[in-house]
């Protein structure tokens, strides 16, 4: 872990007390979610125009989606990206034709795919992580996730 050189207590205690706000932070955390579902879902539509046929795939994704906005729980909000997170995946035994994931695995990934896919978001997190590192952030306090020990929930 670097050094904490961008130090700013009063950053910390406004994100503290976003964090607090239920309101605040649900505002927050619905970004989150909308900006991932956003994504996935354009991931999917990529492979739909490629030939793949995702059309229920997508569908799902959007009804999930169209939820988040209304969403007052931040757990009923988890929810509806794990919900979001599975439907993606499986879209994953369509668009791979050498290879099946056969559901989402992880500690260990039981197959290359779930593998892969271990080794994509850990490198996305890092990522993440890394650029937190360059703001005035606390990477511990988070919106989506509950903080933690030892874990970078933010990320």
């Amino acid at each position: 872990m670097p050094k904490d050189y961008l130090l700013a207590g009063k950053m910390q205690i406004a994100q503290t007390k976003y964090y607090m706000s239920k309101a605040k932070r649900l505002a927050i955390a619905q970004k989150f979610v909308e900006g991932a579902a956003f994504n996935l879902l354009k991931n999917i539509k990529y492979y739909q125009s490629r030939g793949r046929e995702l059309t229920a795939i997508i569908e799902a994704i959007e009804g999930y989606s169209k939820d988040i906005a209304s969403t007052t729980d931040i757990n009923v909000l988890m929810g509806i990206e794990g919900n979001i997170r599975q439907t993606y995946y499986e879209g994953f035994d369509v668009i791979l034709s050498d290879f099946a994931m056969n559901g989402r695995t992880k500690q260990p990934p039981k197959n290359e795919v779930n593998a892969l896919v271990s080794f994509g978001n850990m490198m996305c997190y890092a990522l993440c992580l890394g650029q937190i590192y360059h703001t005035q952030l606390n990477p511990t306090i988070s919106f989506l996730h509950e903080p933690g020990y030892r874990r970078y929930s933010l990320a």
